[in-house]
Parts: C-alpha cells; sequence; structure tokens
C-alpha cells in the first residue's frame, strides 16, 4: 500500500458558518440601548422584527452571548431562529464590552429587573411573547409574568428558583398556574 492508495483527492473543504451572537455578527440586526428610569439595557436584535418574538435573559455574571451563544447556535435551532426574532435583554452593565458601572451605582433588584423588561416590550412596540430565561433571568422574566401576565405565550425556564412565586389565577385563561422549581401545573 502507498502513500497514493490512502490519499483523499476528492475531499470539498466545507468552513463552518459564522457561530456569534455578537455586534460582528451579520445575523444580529440591530442593538439598542433602552433607558428606563433604573438604568440603561441593551437588548441585542436577531432576526425578522415581523416574526413572533423570543425574550432572552440571562443568569447572574453573563450576557446574551455567554449564556446564550451555544444553544442559538447549535443547528438544531436554525428552524427556530428562521421562525421567530429574538431579542436578548442585558441586564445594565452586562452587555459585551460594557463600561464599569459608576461608583455608588445601586444595582436594580430583581423585582426591579422584571419592571424593566415592560419598557423593552413598549420600545418594541410588542405585546406579546415567549419567554426563555436561565437561572437570574428565569426569575426576572417569572416575575415579570406575575404583573404582565397577557404578555406571556410560552414560558421556557432553566435553573429556575424562586420560593417567593407561588399559585397564580390567571384571569385571561381562568387557569391556575403553579410554579415551582421544577414544575409547572396548568389546571
Amino acid at each position: 500500500m502507498t502513500s497514493e492508495d490512502t490519499e483523499l483527492r476528492n475531499v470539498d473543504l466545507q468552513f463552518p458558518l459564522i457561530r456569534g451572537m455578537s455586534r460582528s455578527d451579520p445575523s444580529c440586526t440591530q442593538e439598542d440601548r433602552i433607558m428606563t428610569d433604573t438604568g440603561t439595557m441593551v437588548v441585542a436584535v436577531h432576526g425578522d422584527k415581523n416574526k413572533p418574538a423570543i425574550f432572552t435573559y440571562h443568569d447572574i455574571g453573563l450576557n446574551h452571548v455567554t449564556n446564550f451563544l451555544a444553544f442559538f447556535n447549535h443547528l438544531d435551532t436554525k428552524v427556530l431562529m428562521q421562525s421567530f426574532c429574538v431579542y436578548h435583554i442585558n441586564a445594565p452593565g452586562q452587555e459585551e464590552d460594557s463600561s464599569t458601572l459608576p461608583q455608588g451605582y445601586t444595582f436594580p433588584t430583581l423585582d426591579t429587573l422584571a419592571e424593566m423588561v415592560l419598557a423593552v416590550l413598549e420600545h418594541y412596540g410588542l405585546k406579546h411573547f415567549i419567554g426563555f430565561g436561565v437561572g437570574a433571568g428565569a426569575n426576572i422574566l417569572s416575575r415579570f409574568a406575575l404583573v404582565a401576565f397577557w404578555s406571556y405565550r410560552v414560558h421556557v425556564l432553566v435553573h429556575y428558583k424562586n420560593p417567593l412565586v407561588g399559585i397564580r389565577e390567571s384571569s385571561s385563561t381562568g387557569r391556575i398556574v403553579e410554579n415551582n422549581p421544577g414544575k409547572t401545573i396548568h389546571r
């Protein structure tokens, strides 16, 4: 057996697709700074804004790139990205290349961060969205859902823990929804 027998001659090289969700990613249609009474939130928008909305909210110490890059770049989510517009919400000072928060800055509470989600909803003129939160982001979106349940279509919570959220009856559906870590029951 010679080296010619084992050499691959007709192999087409394929380079990987661009995999990113940062400012340099061409699929990021825009990045907006949304001012609220309690701070500025940076929202990265990916996709066609005429399609249904997905809001993501990251965990503590992360941002939309570090928390959601692997999920949204997986091959199986390609259909998802073609069918929805994803609005990645970054908590104040957590976006890529953010400057240090000023000395004496009081970071918003979880309830305040939840209230700030409404500013994002209003900024883009949206009425409904699918919420996708991880850790603290799941907690924040759950708190928002308790005060603005009319805006939610679906709740996706990963590593969600909030002992303060119990049973709530939704006046829009007449169903009782029990939110506890690890389970959601519709009755």
